[in-house]
């Protein structure tokens, strides 16, 4: 649930459009989803920046991400992935989901069980974050920042404390910065 379309911020240019999150049943899902054991934060191997010390995370702002060509391409996958669940169940093989940590708050998103649909999160900096959101998560683009300790693949998390190592703090959250076509598009009215 978001914003009226007369509040919609398209992009055409990208294909997408950026809706503002203010009901509260999703603002309260979202929120529940940065509770994370305190010690892990900025934390591990991994962590790719700092903040200075922290021992939790807050959500500031979040926005329904829509496009029309990658909602479409996700639909065709997900009639493949009920078709492919069918064949395995009437062959006696068990297709239930492994249960995740964020499945408990995640129930507003209306996700389908019948695919096993999960809510899973990612790290990114955000200097990644343009091109994520015109051309979603790309198999191709991993190790680009934090290597592919599994191999190649987008690697996805069910706790914040694993996708808070991934990103980096938007210093260059200013007027002329390189990240400014981002923030234009994410924070300006």
């Amino acid at each position: 649930n978001v914003d009226p379309p007369r509040f919609r911020r398209h992009l055409k240019e990208f294909g997408y459009a950026l809706q503002p999150v203010r009901d509260k049943g999703a603002w309260d899902a979202l929120s529940a989803l940065l509770e994370t054991n305190p010690s892990w934060l900025g934390k591990g191997k991994d962590a790719q920046g700092t903040f200075g010390p922290y021992d939790r995370l807050q959500l500031k702002r979040a926005w329904c991400i829509t496009q029309d060509r990658q909602e479409a391409l996700y639909k065709t996958g997900a009639e493949v992935v009920r078709d492919e669940i069918q064949l395995l169940t009437q062959q006696g093989i068990s297709c239930a989901a492994y249960p995740t940590k964020t499945a408990a708050d995640t129930s507003i998103f209306n996700l389908d069980s019948t695919i096993n649909e999960q809510l899973l999160l990612h790290g990114a900096s955000p200097s990644n974050i343009l091109p994520i959101l015109s051309q979603g998560l790309n198999e191709r683009l991993s190790g680009t920042g934090a290597g592919t300790a599994f191999g190649d693949g987008i690697y996805l998390a069910e706790d914040v404390g694993k996708t808070d190592q991934y990103v980096e703090p938007d210093v260059k959250f200013q007027t002329g910065s390189d990240l400014q076509s981002l923030h234009d598009r994410l924070y300006t009215n």
